[in-house]
């Protein structure tokens, strides 16, 4: 997979992800709609991906979303 196939995720759909900091400066893509992790096996990939959604200012939650939102 490529980045580009991600792109939607920081730009078109930008409101429906987030990143959840699971622990201090790590974190974890959340599909808010659907309050689903979304799950990216290349790790090297996903930290791209991660990088993209910080710059391109998608949200970033914390542990309280995650227990608010069940």
């Amino acid at each position: 997979m490529d980045l580009n196939n991600y792109k939607d995720m920081w730009t078109i759909h930008k409101d429906q992800y987030a990143l959840l900091e699971v622990a201090q400066n790590k974190y974890a893509i959340v599909d808010i709609p659907n309050k689903a992790a979304v799950i990216i096996e290349d790790s090297k990939l996903s930290e791209k991906i991660k990088r993209q959604m910080m710059n391109h200012g998608n949200r970033i939650l914390d542990h309280s979303w995650f227990a608010n939102n069940l």
